[in-house]
């Protein structure tokens, strides 16, 4: 069944005998058109391609380990990662990642999965315009989409926004099958949809109108059985999560609700929805030298405001012509006989006609988000308007067909150079658009950008090449130095991500933060190949204030390189055995060590008394706190260590504020508490959850040998 171009027109609804040939026959007639070959072939491209440039941090690192954990400890995902307002997210997306990671650990797999997801919404989105609307309001509709440099860069990272485009798609066939077709059993499909949609992102409950608004336009559609299959798909969908919150005592739904609490109105909807359209995925032009987006910008920005012209235009255009429709078939059928119908009779009778209504659904799927997110509590990103896409394309793309169905005569005369035009004004936009893409794209796979990180506690872009590329070269360098362990330092960008794929090495790994400490494998293992992070200045300077070894560098794309030292056992530094025990885990050396002009004076050398064994996602922390003085703060450091092995010494720093300046003291006093942090999998009845929460245990103090909290050191 096809509804043809002109908006007014319907044609009947086929027989189910019917059914398998028509399906057969449209099925055909698409894979006839050359089109749609290349359409994949470009989408599939932009999405794939060169796909381990892609984005790996803290997200990315999160959401693949859940799936990678729940797979391989027969666990049950009821979160994702946790929302930037604080509650968890649904656990949607890691059920989706799930499949990826049954033979690989390799995070490019579920990159890979969102890729290929993005690339059949693309595919879904021809097939939807060209059943509907015809084949070329299909081609520019569609290849406005695919080429559109904003969502094609999402669709090449893992996240779970960017795992929604095929879903809305499907959600928006499923709303047609009932409003435009009137055929019976969309409303199980549409609400089971609705409720996955909900898992990528929250804001898209606002999705909720849309299926509203087609209740209302196509009521005698909906039976009762397909409510209580609605009802149960949904429940079946929210299940995991519903424990979650059993489990929490529901007590992040004040969270949940503080989001749809509105406290301004403001045009940031408006400016994210303009920036998915854009044919550039920045709205300042790029800095890095040798950038193609800085050669391309200046050609590309007077696109930038043709296409949001173009989208209002048309967003203007097809709400009119539907009103207008709407109105004049309301005038049309004001007869008696009708006003004496049954209710729901009359009300099928006063809605829009099917291809009008379907028409409909579309300008509210694009308007209806954008409005309610103009009223917000929180702060918005561009990520919560996904759920529009590809509305704007498609509807752009329908503008032609809008405009030639009118029968004015007048406009007639007009209609076919104006058409011309328009479809060559389409043309371009699609140009300007795969520009735009492509230049982002070789940017990006050449790392020719800035990562924005200048120190320890920036936050910065890491590639998962990069990530890949550092670990595979420490590898081969433990195997050319006969080393028997890899330690990495890591900071804020690269902690999580590094966690990870430090438990996935043919070496024993150890990953801790570099802030402010140095972990030393112990005098049995020998020399390690150390890691470290590009930004870990203090890091480095403790590595080679302990006869690090600088062997080589890792490139990172967009930055700074990674470090690789060979790093001397703790048999090669002062001896710890003569010091006193912070009893049970940590002895001291005899003393400590003061650096005049440092911003880390105070250096402090540690000896591991007792193993830590790794475990998955499994940290243990050292929190200690320095009293120089009575006039002066106590200073405060932290050390946190996926694991390690008695025997191994651990260098801590302390770091003054810019405003302090203190003189040498003759000794230090020490308090020290540890403590250990690990994914928290509790069981609830018969189920082995999964969960994005880190549990710590109680901190427990660490006692010197009088029986104290205070451990006093003096100054060498």
């Amino acid at each position: 069944m096809r509804v043809s171009f002109s908006i007014d027109t319907i044609r009947s609804k086929p027989t189910k005998d019917h059914e398998t040939k028509l399906f057969r026959s449209y099925l055909w007639s698409i894979l006839r058109n050359w089109e749609f070959y290349v359409l994949l072939l470009i989408a599939g491209w932009l999405r794939l391609y060169h796909l381990g440039s892609s984005e790996f941090n803290t997200d990315q690192a999160a959401l693949f380990r859940m799936a990678y954990d729940a797979v391989h400890q027969g666990l049950l995902p009821v979160t994702s990662n946790e929302a930037s307002i604080g509650f968890a997210n649904a656990p949607g997306s890691i059920y989706l990642l799930m499949p990826a990671t049954l033979f690989t650990s390799n995070p490019i797999a579920g990159t890979l999965l969102t890729g290929s997801l993005a690339t059949l919404s693309v595919a879904i989105t021809y097939i939807f315009v060209h059943k509907y609307y015809g084949r070329m309001a299909a081609i520019f509709a569609t290849f406005l989409y695919a080429v559109a440099p904003l969502p094609l860069n999402y669709s090449r990272t893992l996240w779970q926004p960017n795992m929604m485009y095929l879903f809305t798609m499907l959600f928006i066939f499923a709303l047609f099958r009932g409003v435009v077709e009137r055929r019976k059993g969309w409303f199980f499909p549409a609400c089971l949809l609705l409720s996955i949609l909900y898992q990528m992102h929250p804001t898209t409950i606002i999705l909720g109108s849309v299926l509203c608004l087609a209740v209302l336009l196509a009521p005698t559609t909906i039976r009762w059985r397909d409510m209580f299959y609605a009802c149960l798909g949904v429940g079946i969908v929210f299940f995991p999560y519903l424990l979650w919150q059993l489990l929490t005592g529901f007590h992040e739904l004040p969270l949940m609700v503080m989001q749809s609490r509105a406290a301004l109105i403001d045009k940031q909807a408006i400016f994210f929805e303009g920036l998915l359209l854009g044919p550039y995925s920045i709205r300042s032009r790029p800095s890095y030298p040798q950038s193609f987006g800085k050669l391309f910008y200046p050609y590309l920005q007077p696109f930038e405001y043709l296409i949001l012209a173009l989208a209002l235009v048309t967003i203007i255009v097809l709400s009119g012509t539907v009103l207008w429709r709407w109105y004049q078939q309301i005038r049309d059928r004001r007869k008696a006989e009708e006003t004496r119908q049954r209710f729901w009779q009359s009300w099928e009778s006063f809605m829009p006609r099917p291809a009008v209504a379907g028409l409909a659904i579309l300008c509210a799927w694009q308007i209806l988000p954008v409005l309610i997110l103009t009223r917000h509590s929180a702060p918005i990103f561009p990520q919560y308007l996904f759920m529009t896409v590809p509305a704007p394309f498609i509807l752009i793309g329908l503008l032609p067909g809008t405009l030639g169905s009118w029968d004015n005569a007048r406009w007639q005369r007009i209609a076919k150079p104006l058409l011309r035009a328009l479809y060559v004004v389409l043309a371009f936009l699609v140009l300007a658009q795969l520009m735009g893409s492509v230049a982002n794209i070789r940017d990006k796979t050449q790392g020719y950008f800035r990562d924005h990180g200048s120190q320890e506690s920036a936050s910065y872009y890491e590639a998962l090449d990069s990530s890949l590329a550092v670990l595979e070269k420490a590898e081969a360098l433990a195997d050319q130095y006969h080393a028997r362990r890899i330690l990495i330092a890591t900071d804020r960008s690269t902690e999580l991500s590094m966690y990870y794929l430090g438990e996935h090495t043919r070496y024993p790994t150890t990953v801790y933060r570099a802030d402010t400490c140095l972990l030393m494998p112990r005098k049995e293992d020998g020399p390690a190949i150390l890691i470290m992070a590009p930004y870990a200045r203090t890091g480095k300077a403790l590595a080679l204030l302990n006869a690090a070894k600088l062997l080589g560098e890792s490139a990172r794309l967009g930055g700074s390189p990674y470090l690789l030292y060979a790093l001397p056992s703790a048999s090669t530094n002062e001896e710890t055995s003569s010091g006193p025990v912070f009893a049970p885990q940590l002895q001291a050396a005899p003393s400590v060590v003061w650096q005049d002009g440092s911003e880390s004076p105070l250096v402090t050398r540690w000896t591991v008394r007792q193993p830590y064994e790794p475990g998955s996602g499994k940290r243990y922390v050292y929190e200690m706190h320095a009293q120089i003085s009575d006039t002066v703060a106590s200073l405060n450091s932290s050390c946190t260590l996926s694991n390690a092995q008695a025997g191994d010494q651990l260098i801590v720093s302390f770091q003054l504020s810019p405003t302090n300046h203190v003189t040498r003291p003759q000794k230090v006093a020490f308090q020290a508490r540890t403590y250990t942090m690990e994914p928290y999998n509790p069981t609830y009845g018969p189920f082995h959850l999964a969960t994005h929460r880190l549990v710590s245990s109680s901190p427990a103090s660490m006692l010197a040998p009088d029986g104290s909290t205070l451990l006093t050191l003096p100054i060498s």
